[in-house]
Order: structure tokens, then sequence, then C-alpha cells
């Protein structure tokens, strides 16, 4: 080293020595660099170790299903082919096509098989398989439920299937060989019922089974788990309710509402049908809103799908409309939702005909009847007919409304409710048929709204104003947020030419209901009446932006217009309302009011 220091040639047994150690520091060099990467490997494969484990503890946390193991057979049966391979999968397609059937809002747990050949793979040095580890966790940290059967032949030859999901035992059933699928059949279900009852009670509504549903009901009634309890009541109810018996109905859906509300999320909601069926007006909506905010809260209501969900609330969306009067956010909300099948409302529940019934009360009939031509109702549905009467009422066109009426009263599945006599008797009267009518709506409860507001109409049309002064008041007594009492009650005075008393009402029903066109317009003609031209052309404006396709609001913006000497912009509003829906006498008024203004 020092020769080479001075810059003489190294040489001799110093030379071979420094040679032979920069030789063996390479070879260390290159030993530590392996051993590194070694140690880098090790640490990258435990990574990868204990993100797998982590992975599958993470999956099996989530497993939450039923895992259906293959039966137990007897020999004889096995030889005919009847093997319990065969005989879990046949339980599993019935699983799925009850669940098909049942169309429910409830989330679905997963469906598998459990009976054939894993691949098992072997985990080094443990003698463990990694499909024995991930089953393992799933047991620990998973919810999946084993599904295990055995078939047992007994000494007179009948077959015997005991089936149980974890440690429950289901009901046996008994059979000969030949009713084995029928047997499945009824195991399947009783399966189905214990682990998704608000499902199975859905399943047995659609296949109108209502002797079994109240049989289902009362069975969970009787539980000590207050859980079915809740589902019991609200089944009961849903039978109940199918009977006719409204009043038993309503008192098992508040059982099951008591209990605990976020049990079963129809039972709100079904009462605050039930509710609006009677006609009342304050307890539908605190039903509604409290609806409304547990489905809301999802950590209340886990038992519903996310899709069950956004359908209720665009459900509770569409009655907060109609209920505000605002049928642009009506219809569409409904065409928004289509033609979807409604989860847990049944089959052929759909959003059509109350779409259809608010572009009549939009006052645009030929969409309305444009939906309803391209909708078909479900065998049995009487959906169609009430769609007709909507349209039918909305065109005054009272003898086609009281054919739909008395059509529909016939079908066996109609339920009328509280107000359906009242608005029968409406038409009746619009008809003349006053004595009639008057029958029809003294059969009315008196504390249901529709009805005491017919009550005030049918008087009205009678010729009687002081009865009709009472009803609309007691109307607007028991339905004090009711867009309908004071519009009506100032379509009556305005009739009666009582001009300031009819503004007074319509003013208040504008204030309940702003997007609603008919208040709107109503104000307008009465202000018209008064030859209040100017405010009058600015009534019917608002009218024509709220309900863009009423011929009516069109026609009375026209006569206001030429009533202030604007001709040319009259002549444009008639033109517009000959292109849209007009009722026969509104055409009639049209064509003179245009031969007026050509003279």
């Amino acid at each position: 080293m020092n020769a080479e220091a001075m810059g003489e040639a190294p040489r001799g047994v110093a030379h071979r020595v420094l040679a032979k150690q920069e030789q063996l520091i390479g070879w260390e060099i290159a030993d530590r660099r392996a051993a590194f990467g070694l140690k880098m490997l090790a640490s990258g494969a435990a990574l990868i170790g204990a993100t797998l484990v982590a992975g599958m503890i993470w999956s099996a946390s989530r497993a939450d299903g039923l895992v259906i193991k293959a039966f137990s057979v007897p020999p004889t049966l096995a030889a005919r082919g009847v093997t319990g391979e065969a005989l879990a999968a046949q339980t599993m397609d019935r699983l799925n096509r009850i669940a098909g059937l049942a169309i429910s809002a409830e989330q679905q747990r997963r469906v598998s098989g459990d009976w054939g050949q894993n691949i098992s793979i072997q985990i080094p040095d443990t003698g463990v398989s990694i499909s024995q580890l991930d089953q393992w966790l799933r047991d620990r940290v998973g919810k999946e439920r084993r599904v295990t059967g055995e078939v047992m032949l007994g000494d007179d030859g009948r077959l015997t299937l005991v089936s149980r999901s974890g440690a429950l035992a289901l009901p046996e059933q008994t059979g000969a060989p030949a009713e084995l699928p029928a047997m499945l059949q009824r195991a399947a279900e009783s399966l189905y019922a214990h682990e998704q009852p608000l499902s199975y009670s859905s399943y047995l509504q659609n296949q109108e089974r209502w002797a079994d549903l109240e049989s289902f009901a009362r069975r969970q009634i009787a539980s000590r788990s207050r859980r079915a309890q809740a589902f019991g009541y609200a089944d009961l109810g849903a039978a109940l309710r199918r009977k006719g018996d409204a009043a038993g109905s309503a008192a098992a859906y508040e059982r099951s509402v008591a209990i605990d509300a976020t049990v079963v999320p129809g039972a709100l909601r079904s009462l605050f049908q039930i509710e609006r069926d009677r006609g009342h007006e304050t307890r539908p909506r605190s039903l509604r809103s409290r609806y409304v905010a547990l489905l809301n809260d999802r950590r209340a209501y886990t038992i519903l799908s996310e899709t069950a969900r956004e359908q209720r609330l665009s459900e509770m969306r569409f009655v907060d409309a109609s209920e505000r009067g605002d049928f642009a956010a009506l219809t569409a909300e409904g065409l928004k939702a289509g033609r979807t099948e409604l989860m847990g409302f049944g089959i052929g529940g759909s959003p059509v005909p109350g779409t259809v019934g608010g572009f009549a009360e939009w006052h645009d009939i030929t969409a309305a009847r444009a939906l309803l031509a391209s909708y078909t109702p479900p065998a049995g549905s009487t959906t169609g007919l009430t769609s007709l009467i909507n349209i039918a009422v909305a065109s005054e066109d009272w003898t086609g409304a009281l054919s739909a009426y008395d059509e529909l009263l016939a079908q066996p599945l109609y339920r009328p409710t509280a107000s359906t006599p009242a608005r029968r008797a409406r038409v009746l009267a619009e008809l003349g048929r006053i004595s009639e009518a008057e029958t029809l709506i003294g059969t009315t409860p008196p504390d249901c709204a529709p009805c005491v507001l017919v009550r005030g109409q049918v008087a009205q049309l009678a010729g009687r104003p002081r009865d009709a002064e009472h009803w609309f008041g007691e109307a607007a007594r028991i339905a004090p947020h009711s867009r309908s009492t004071p519009y009506e009650w100032g379509r009556a005075r305005l009739a009666r030419g009582e001009l300031p008393a009819a503004i007074a009402q319509f003013k208040t029903a504008e204030a309940l209901a702003p997007k609603w066109a008919d208040p709107v317009l109503s104000h307008g003609e009465a202000l018209l009446a008064q030859s209040n031209d100017t405010a009058a052309a600015a009534k019917f404006r608002d009218a024509a932006r709220l309900a863009p396709r009423w011929g009516r609001a069109q026609l009375r913006w026209g006569e206001a217009l030429a009533a202030q000497g604007k001709a040319d912009e009259a002549r444009a509003k008639w033109a517009a309302a000959a292109g849209m829906d007009l009722t026969p006498s509104e055409r009639a008024e049209l064509v003179e009011v245009s031969r007026k203004q050509a003279r």
C-alpha cells in the first residue's frame, strides 16, 4: 500500500494479499446485499400475508346469509337420484323463487350452496388450508347461518323431512315419497318466514294467502320476542285490512308501532293510509312526518334496502306535492319513478295511476289519457278505473265519472274508503240527481273531512246556501290545512255572486297551496266579475304559469285582455286555448267569444 502511494509498481506477497482481500470484501458486500434483499422479501411476504388475513377477516365479518349444506338422505332415495345435493339445490331454488315473488322492501339474505368439493390450499407448516381458515373466520366473526336437513324413511314408507337453520329446528314435514317436492316447498317457506319475516309477509300477500298471513301473524304475536310481536301485529293489520276491518287493522298497526316503530317500516305508512281513508287530516300529517323521519334515519331503519327506502321517500314526496297542490312536482316525481314495481307494495304496485291523477288535476288531460293508455293494470286491479274517474271529474264529464264509479264499486276486490260515497254523491249532484246525492251523502261519517265538504257542495247545487255555508264552515273546522275546502267554499260564493267573500276564500286557498292554479284562476274570475280587468289578467297569467296546459286559463286570460281593449293579445290567448283541453261548455264559450271579437 505504501509503494502504491509512492507511485511504485506493487509486487510480491503483499500485492497478492491485498488482491485477495479486495476479493473478500466484494464477496462480503454481495452477501450483505443478498441478506438485505431476503429480509425485504420476507417483510413483503409477511405484509402480503397480513393483508390477506385482514381481508379474509373483513370479508368474513360481512358474511350474512344462508349456506345450505347437502341433506342427509336414505340410501334408497339416493339410489334413485334423490341425493342430498339435489335436495339442497332444490331448496335453494325455492328460496330464491319465494324471494322473487315477495317483491319485498327488506334486504335479502344471500343464499348459497355448500355441497361441492372445495379447493383446498394448505398453509405451510400449519396443516390448515386457506378454505378452512376462511370458514373458521366466517363462523367466528360472520353472521352466516348453515341450513341442514335430513330425510328419514319410516316403516310405513312415508318420509319425514327435518330441517334446521343453525341450531333452530324448523317444523317437520311428512308425506309420501311423491309429496317430497311439496314438503321441500313447505320447508323452504318455513325457513324464509324465520329468516325474512317482512318479506314472507309480502310473499303471502302477493299470493293472496290472507288466511295463512293471519295464522302467521298470530304465531308471531304469541312469541316472546318483542321484534316478532311487532312483525306479527303489522301482519295482522294487513290481514284485517284486507277483510275490510279498518278499526281492527288500525288497532293492530298501533300495537306494532307501540312495540317498536323501527321494526316494520310499513306500519306507520299503513296507519297514515287508514287515517287518510277515513277522511281525517291532522293525524295523517303527524304519522307521515314520523314515517319520513324514520325513513331518513338509516341507523333506525336498517331493515330496508336502499332501493325500497328511496321508493318510499319518493312516495311521500308524491303525497306532499299532492297536499300542496304542486302538480308540476307531483308529475315529475311520478315520471321519474316510471313504471317500476314498488317493492313491498304488492304485485302491481305502481306510481302510474297516481301520476295520471296528477296530470288530470294539473289540467293536462291529454297527458293523463296518454299515460293511462300506455299502462296495463294487473289482473284484478282497480287502478285503471280510479284513473278514469280522475280524468272524467277533471274534464267535468259527470256521466263518464258516474259510469266509472258504478263499474268500480262492482269490482269484488275494491275496498271503498269513507269518502268514496261522498265523491260519487258529488257526481250525482252535478248531474242534477239531488235526491240521490243527499241520500248517499247522508251515509258518510261526520268526521270525514272530504265527506263534509261534499255535503256543502251538494247543498249548494241543491240551492240551499245556508246549509252550504254551514257545511263548508264545518269542513274548514275539522280540516284547517285542507287546500280544497276554502277553494270549494269560494267557488260556491262566486256562483252566488258574493264576490268579496269568494275572494277571501280564494286567498286562503292560495296561501295554503301557493303552486295550485285553481284558486288563482277563480280569484281572477271574481276580479273579472268586479270589472277589475287588469288585476284579473294578472291572476290569469299566474294561473297559466302554474298550469301551462290549462285551456281555461288561456280562455279567461283572453277575456280579461279583451276587456282592456287588447284585441290582438286576446286572440293570441284564445288561439292557445283552442289547442288545449277544454270542457264542452268552455269550448262553446271559446267559439262565442271568438265570434264576438270577429265582429
